[in-house]
């Protein structure tokens, strides 16, 4: 059995059953596990209103080690929302949301 089928059958079940208690109580949770070099594994239950923090972690885990996936990432919600970033200003992302 590798590491992956390990954590796939064993921790992650674990782990979802974590994050579903948290959400019952109006929290957001995430783990994110490397079982081999450049292998991830990641359970998440998220809440819709969840910190831009919050938020910043998942994105970083997603990326898998790739800057400009978490750049693009954090450009694409500050479109949607916003934000008050000096990096995202250099990058020319508008300070306010996208109008409709």
């Amino acid at each position: 059995m590798t590491n992956e089928e390990w954590y796939d059958s064993k921790v992650a079940p674990v782990l979802m059953s974590l994050g579903e208690l948290c959400q019952e109580r109006g929290m957001s949770f995430s783990s994110f596990v490397e079982y081999a070099p450049g292998n991830y594994g990641e359970t998440s239950c998220v809440k819709a209103e969840a910190s831009i923090a919050f938020r910043m972690i998942l994105w970083a885990a997603a990326a898998h080690g790739n800057l400009d996936s978490l750049v693009i990432a954090a450009t694409k919600y500050a479109q949607k929302h916003g934000h008050g970033s000096m990096v995202l200003n250099m990058l020319k992302v508008p300070v306010t949301p996208d109008q409709p």
